[in-house]
């Protein structure tokens, strides 16, 4: 279909399946530029948006958001709002946050998506010098607007801003503690972050992910899953090699990392941390493991002691009889792609189950809130490190799920040499 018969299509509502089909035909053979103007003319004459132009936007060039904004600007100060020209706001602030700030001003008047948990994403494309305006709004007398302007400073993840959030908690009105405010935006204190930005993806072979696909909605179209790998394969999955404290049984393998990308020193260390080699391998690593029948089903969270060789020890104890007895993931050769800045941000609603969230570092993508685990031994919030999407094979042919679709996640104190592990669903 030309781009002209794909907006007639979707123009109908609901869009027929043959629409969709011929998207995703569209996206795999149009170029950025023809993929562009499918935006543009979507903005004009679908305003109501969809999955269709979801999709679309992570197939412009990155500088084509620069051109689409005002765009969007325009339709958000229609006599209606216009969902796509939201949606367009929102995707421009996981992939392109930069190309907001110079609309930072008017997009904090304009709310767009409203109290959505993504509404002040914006202004994480801000600049040190643009934190004089969100304090502006914390002397108005409004106070939802005092509030709004001190959760974008949250945003914003620049030291001063955080230290002016944390001066500032009275004129913000908050129902909950500063701590909890700091940990939804990965900080366990204004100069103690809990994430690296250095991130990577894993990529696994074709087809290994996600089984059978619907042809108007397969995974592997989105550009996270082909990203160009560094350095060595490293093994997924398997049978782990120590018993779980709760139930006795082998502990299932996720992944070996280099001690690196574990345990990157001090507990404190930097989110801007220089990344780490992706061929190291002076060491045996940090064999990841736990136990999958128990973990968020005998217990919310699993702990271990890693020992030099990397292998872990359960720090939990007790006699549990899992329910289901969980085979191991199926071992497959994986490998890491540093992820490019455009992938850094990724949010699991927004992803809508196109991306590849299967990440290394960066910021977790959480499903509910911030949910980071104390060290079992020192008590310190300990700092995330990995997660795993959902519909990883499993060893008897199925498909691994966490709970209804979730993504694991797991810890690290280095000090301590401790590693955690919990997962998220709806």
């Amino acid at each position: 279909m030309t781009v002209d018969q794909l907006i007639k299509s979707f123009s109908t509502k609901p869009a027929p399946k043959e629409a969709h089909v011929a998207m995703v035909a569209f996206l795999r053979g149009a170029a950025p530029a023809e993929v562009e103007r499918f935006v543009a003319r979507a903005l004009a004459s679908v305003p109501a948006g969809g999955t269709f132009f979801d999709a679309a936007l992570s197939h412009i060039d990155e500088d084509a958001y620069a051109r689409l904004l005002p765009l969007a600007l325009q339709g958000l100060r229609a006599p209606v709002r216009q969902d796509a020209c939201e949606s367009l706001i929102a995707y421009a602030s996981l992939q392109q946050p930069q190309a907001l700030r110079p609309y930072l001003t008017q997009l904090f008047a304009l709310d767009p998506n409203g109290r959505s948990y993504y509404a002040n994403w914006p202004w994480r494309g801000a600049l040190p010098e643009d934190m004089a305006f969100l304090a502006r709004q914390l002397a108005q007398s409004e106070q939802e607007q005092r509030h709004k302007a001190w959760l974008c400073l949250l945003q914003t993840r620049q030291p001063q801003a955080l230290a002016l959030a944390a001066r500032s908690t009275a004129q913000a009105g908050l129902r909950h503690p500063l701590e909890s405010y700091l940990l939804e935006v990965g900080y366990a204190a204004v100069d103690r972050p809990l994430y690296a930005e250095a991130c990577s993806h894993l990529i696994f072979p074709a087809g290994h992910c996600g089984g059978a696909q619907p042809a108007w909605s397969p995974r592997a179209l989105h550009p996270t899953w082909t990203l160009p790998t560094e350095g060595a394969a490293l093994q997924f999955g398997g049978a782990g090699s120590a018993a779980c404290g709760l139930c006795g049984g082998t502990l299932h393998h996720l992944l070996t990392l280099p001690t690196t990308r574990v345990f990157s020193g001090a507990p404190d260390a930097g989110a801007g941390a220089a990344a780490v080699d992706l061929n190291a391998d002076a060491d045996a690593g940090i064999a990841l493991e736990t136990c999958l029948s128990c973990l968020g089903w005998e217990a919310d969270t699993l702990h271990f002691k890693h020992g030099a060789d990397g292998r872990p020890r359960a720090l939990d104890s007790g006699a549990a009889k899992p329910e289901f007895v969980a085979e191991p993931l199926r071992e497959t050769p994986c490998r890491l792609a540093p992820t490019p800045a455009r992938w850094q941000w990724q949010d699991w609603a927004l992803s809508n189950n196109r991306e590849n969230l299967h990440r290394v570092g960066g910021h977790p993508t959480w499903i509910q809130s911030a949910q980071f685990p104390a060290c079992r031994d020192c008590g310190a919030t300990m700092r995330f490190i990995l997660q795993l999407d959902s519909d990883l094979p499993d060893g008897d042919g199925g498909e691994w799920s966490w709970g209804s679709g979730g993504i694991a996640y797991a810890f690290a104190c280095a000090p301590c040499r401790n590693t955690a592990y919990l997962w998220q669903c709806t």
